[in-house]
């Protein structure tokens, strides 16, 4: 791969894709594809003499451009990227209104459990707290995974007395 840059190395790069894509279609062939997609590392790399950076996809809008008009003539996707983008409606512009709604229930019941997660946090600090005023030694007890017998009641009587 060569380095090249300015307007006319954007110019010659722009022919030897034209010429790239002429020689496929005289073989009755397309550009590279993975997936569905146009597979822009291989044809990059046969683009021109000794192929063209990445860079170019980037710094080319006139490159990017010739590719886009190419796979929306043959039915195929600019890039995998597309298929995600499509699938997952990032904007939203899309959705219906009974996705809407599914959408809202799911982030109502997000909001539930992040309260309830933050409920048990609370009274496992409160519950630690108690267990250290009473004694007993955590640090010591609980990475090694035994079980801390208390009596029944323990907490009741503890909770009863710090009031």
């Amino acid at each position: 791969m060569v380095k090249r840059q300015g307007a006319k190395a954007g110019k010659e790069n722009l022919q030897y894709l034209e010429g790239l894509i002429d020689a496929c279609e005289q073989d009755r062939k397309t550009l590279p594809t993975r997936n569905g997609a146009l597979n822009h590392q291989a044809i990059l790399k046969r683009v021109g003499p000794n192929g063209v950076s990445r860079n170019v996809l980037q710094d080319n809008p006139a490159f990017q451009q010739r590719l886009r008009d190419y796979a929306t003539e043959k039915g195929l996707l600019y890039s995998i990227k597309e298929r995600r983008n499509e699938s997952s409606d990032i904007d939203g512009a899309s959705i219906g209104e009974m996705d809407q709604a599914e959408v809202r229930r799911l982030q109502q019941e997000n909001n539930r459990l992040g309260q309830m997660v933050a409920v048990l946090k609370a009274e496992n600090f409160d519950l630690k707290r108690k267990m250290k005023q009473a004694g007993v030694l955590l640090n010591e007890q609980v990475p090694m995974g035994r079980r801390i017998k208390l009596e029944p009641g323990f907490f009741d009587e503890q909770y009863q007395k710090s009031e």
